[in-house]
């Protein structure tokens, strides 16, 4: 049941019903503009403050926002802390199950307030029951809010009070997690004050709450189990009235018993994951929120939970539930397959014939053989427990498990089935997918032509696509294109002589996906999975790994093109299926992860594109160690992230280390040095080692071949180049890499591209430097369409797109215009950084220099002060610090005393002579102050 005195906490209150003395407070805010909003009325109160709705005061848009306001409070209490906190809590939490937080500030009175989504709902459980839901439906709807969590436990952040009042489901059934009131950063400088306070309810309270005792984030999944129960049930889990009633519950370590009639409503899974959320001790329940949301996944797929303990014959009864056609068969595969020490000790070739003997079929004994071998290989590479230390991937297999169920796996090839050529080509076949993902191209290929011998000898169609599918990747990954390009000819031929299966062609189709996306043909790519994946959905039943991968695969290729909304919808799709079937730790995830950090670094998201890189990162290493190509890819993705947030010695240091490990097992693979070469010459960049960033990017400009193998690689590394000349002063050269860029790019990825876009942009920057802004305008005009169909207009990306065409609008003389961009752009970059990036200050940086022009002076000043702290943090000798010097001079020589002119522009003179001494536009401007 929903507290009543919580009704009013639809907008993220925490807050208790306040007196009618404080009407006066009502009425004077009424009517008044804060944070841009029109105080329209009171949506709620209580005894810490205010929950006021607003109108957006002026713009081209409307939006009604909750404003969280506490009046009568000085800035420097507690209660405005905490509303600090609240602010700087909610400000990273971009999901669509969150309420979002807009603005902050303080009144003119200086009470503290935050500017909030305001969402027009009801709380989660009265909306189930006024909306009559189902079970299902209603396990659907806590997985979303389930998924919230995750994600802030995933930016240390603790929720603290989740219950039903701070869960809002409005109209169209998008539920609402709010009121971050009371969370608290999970940091060593917090402890103490995490454990002192006591803001909670007692009813969904976990015990370590009651009793004072550190939170961390199983206080949240033990509220979440609490709000399940009275979801599913329509009660709360305890029914205490008062803190101390609640308080001695938890010192007595007495748990949830959930009613005998909730028992017979509710299915015995999800008793079990509520009863396990609501464990007592937090050691007890799941170990994260995560695994929860695995758990209603699996429930609501028909899948074991993990809650059920000791659960062997339950498993087992869920996998004949969904396979009983194939049970029979998968049990004498089991016994051939699986490792256990009983299970070794069978002989080989009796459970081939207890296989035979239950199955005269031989295709249905080869389908639950190559489902169960498969299978088994995919839960032992993921085996991290049992690894044997080692450096060298080729000289003993670290997976113990896994390195006998290969030698007996080859034992029987090679012994048991001479005669059974399409069973051992399976088998074959298998173990050749096998050792591509342990890093072994050259067994793997060796195994996969004579799979593919044997399935030709047998006329099986289907069987030799999938073994030339294979073939196709194993080329791929070993940097062997023209094998790859031959196998998939031969595949395609084939298909077209022979009727083949759906899932036979879409595995080809795939690997064709994966083909066309090497050679830079994205589109063709795209095409080619979209056919895969629309074969594999069509059939009945079909939503396991063939289509998670297949959903991965098509990120990928949207992630190629930049389109980031796309990745995201596919590959959190393919984390959703993997997760659910295979857990939290399965091989696939490395790539689902992968492409849902890029969606989120795509659209400027970096703290969640790095989480999800490094989950990538983790997820590698657990399933291949650490020299593995996977780990080296996963590398490289955390490190240009990590650069993007500004720590680029911890950027570098990962690139160093993937450096190292490709070096050591691939040093011929020409895509993996590529993309090394490029993001340690940026890093390098970014320090302000401009000479060693060019060695990076001139040694890779100077490999064979590198433009026809890998046309995108070559375009980002010219770009990057390009650009560097161009910001040193070899503009004629710089502005023709960077024209040739964009014109590869437009080809690979398209011309509305916001790849190719950036190209364009930084070819008008060149253009500008030196005054020779001849097809400016045009270019500006094709890099914004491309920037509007990516992100749209109000998006924080389209932060780079307002520095440029300020910078023209200014070169044009139209300052006033100028401004407005520059204004607009520093608005997107404070989205994505802090205020002290290089980033936030390039603008700041432009609209002193904007204003100085415009013969502002004291605006200039205001700018330039603004933009201090961040040309404090920049390395000496990257040019954006060169060129702030530059302005810094400029404006001293119109502001401060002779003496402190002469010094700035002394100091800008020696920037621009050690760092940029070709930039004849910097010391043009130097030279007539």
């Amino acid at each position: 049941m929903t507290d009543p005195r919580d009704e009013w906490l639809r907008t993220g209150g925490g807050i208790r019903a306040l007196p009618d003395a404080q009407a006066e407070h009502i009425r004077q805010l009424t009517g008044r503009v804060l944070g841009g909003y029109r105080v329209t009325g009171l949506v709620g109160s209580g005894g810490m403050g205010l929950v006021l709705r607003a109108e957006r005061a002026e713009g081209d848009f409307e939006r009604t926002v909750a404003i969280k306001l506490v009046p009568g409070v000085s800035p420097a209490t507690d209660v405005a802390r905490r509303f600090q906190t609240e602010r700087q809590i909610l400000a990273g939490l971009n999901h669509p199950c969150i309420a979002q937080l807009y603005d902050g500030g303080q009144t003119e009175e200086g009470w503290p307030y935050l500017v909030m989504e305001y969402v027009d709902g009801l709380p989660v459980d009265d909306y189930c029951r006024q909306q009559d839901l189902s079970t299902d439906e209603r396990v659907r709807l806590l997985a979303r809010i389930t998924d919230a969590v995750a994600f802030a436990h995933a930016r240390l952040v603790v929720h603290r009070d989740i219950k039903p009042s701070n869960v809002l489901v409005t109209r169209d059934g998008n539920p609402k997690l709010l009121d971050f009131g009371i969370a608290k950063l999970l940091d060593p400088a917090t402890t103490q004050e995490t454990r002192g306070e006591r803001l909670l309810t007692p009813q969904y309270a976990s015990p370590e709450q009651l009793l004072g005792s550190p939170i961390t984030t199983g206080s949240d999944i033990y509220q979440l189990g609490a709000l399940y129960l009275s979801v599913l049930a329509d009660e709360p889990p305890f029914s205490e009235t008062s803190l101390e009633e609640a308080v001695n519950r938890a010192a007595s370590g007495r748990e949830v018993q959930v009613s005998e009639d909730a028992r017979r409503d509710i299915p015995s899974d999800l008793i079990a994951i509520v009863e396990k959320c609501l464990r007592a001790e937090p050691g007890d329940r799941y170990p994260d929120v995560g695994a929860v949301r695995t758990d209603l996944l699996s429930y609501l797929e028909g899948y074991p939970v993990s809650a059920r303990r000791g659960a062997t014959l339950y498993r087992l009864r869920k996998l004949v539930t969904r396979n009983k056609a194939a049970s029979t068969f998968a049990l004498a595969a089991l016994l051939i397959a699986v490792g256990g020490s009983v299970i070794y000790a069978v002989d080989l070739r009796e459970a081939r014939e207890v296989a035979e003997a239950r199955a005269r079929t031989a295709e249905r004994v080869l389908h639950a053989m190559s489902e169960l071998i498969t299978d088994t290989y995919s839960e032992l590479m993921e085996t991290s427990g049992l690894r044997r230390q080692g450096n060298d991937p080729d000289s003993d297999l670290q997976n113990e498990p896994l390195r006998l169920v290969l030698e007996r796996t080859t034992r029987l090839i090679e012994r048991s089935l001479v005669d059974e050529p399409r069973l051992r080509a399976e088998l074959l076949r298998v173990q050749g997918m096998t050792n591509r993902e342990l890093n072994r191209p050259g067994l793997a290929r060796t195994q996969l032509a004579e799979a593919l011998e044997a399935s030709m000898r047998v006329a099986d169609t289907d069987l030799g696509m999938s073994v030339l599918a294979e073939l196709v990747r194993v080329g791929l990954y070993d940097g062997d294109r023209h094998a790859s390009e031959t196998h998939l000819n031969q595949g395609l031929a084939l298909m077209e002589r022979h009727a083949v299966s759906a899932p036979a062609a879409a595995d080809l189709y795939s690997a064709a996906a994966r083909f066309e996306e090497h050679r830079g043909n994205f589109q063709a790519a795209a095409e080619y999975g979209l056919k895969a994946i629309e074969l594999l959905e069509s059939l009945p039943g079909q939503r396991g790994i063939p289509l998670a991968r297949a959903y991965a695969g098509q990120a990928s290729i949207y992630g190629q093109l930049e389109a980031h909304q796309a990745v995201r919808a596919y590959a959190l799709k393919a984390a959703a299926i993997y997760e659910k079937i295979e857990g939290p730790q399965y091989r696939g995830l490395i790539s689902a992860y992968s492409e849902l950090g890029r969606s989120h670094f795509l659209a400027g998201e970096y703290e969640a594109a790095l989480g999800y890189a490094q989950r990538s990162l983790r997820v590698s290493r657990a399933n291949f160690g650490e020299h593995h190509l996977r780990t080296v890819r996963a590398y490289n993705n955390v490190a240009v992230t990590a650069r993007r947030m500004g720590d680029i010695e911890g950027s570098l240091e990962s690139l160093m280390r993937a450096r190292a490990i490709a070096e050591e097992i691939a040093p011929d693979n020409l895509l993996v040095q590529i993309r090394l070469l490029t993001s340690i010459g940026n890093a390098y960049e970014s320090l302000g080692e401009l000479d060693r960033a060019a060695e990076e990017f001139e040694r890779g400009l100077a490999i064979d071949g590198l433009a026809k193998a890998y046309p995108k690689q070559y375009a980002f590394l010219l770009n990057n180049y390009g650009n560097l000349l161009a910001l040193r002063g070899e503009t004629a050269r710089g502005a023709g890499m960077l024209r040739e860029a964009a014109s590869i790019k437009s080809r690979v990825m398209g011309e509305v591209n916001p790849s190719t876009a950036r190209s364009l942009l930084q070819l008008v920057q060149s253009q500008i430097r030196t005054g020779h802004d001849t097809d400016a305008a045009v270019l500006l005009k094709q890099a914004e369409r491309a920037y509007k169909e990516a992100f749209g207009s109000g998006h924080p990306k389209m932060a780079y797109l307002h520095l440029v065409r300020g910078q023209y609008l200014r070169s044009q003389g139209a300052l006033d215009d100028a401004t407005a961009e520059f204004r607009a752009g520093l608005e997107g970059r404070l989205h994505e950084y802090d205020e002290k990036h290089v980033r936030t200050t390039e603008i700041l940086v432009e609209l002193a220099l904007t204003a100085l022009m415009a013969g502002d002076e004291e605006a200039a000043r205001r700018w330039l002060s603004r933009a201090a702290p961040g040309i404090a943090d920049m390395p000496a000798s990257i040019p954006e610090r060169v060129e702030a010097a530059v302005v810094v001079a400029e404006v001293a020589a119109a502001t401060e005393a002779p003496a402190d002119a002469a010094r700035a522009k002394s100091e800008a003179l020696a920037l621009v002579g050690q760092t940029l001494p070709g930039r004849d536009d910097l010391t043009r401007r130097l030279a007539a102050l």
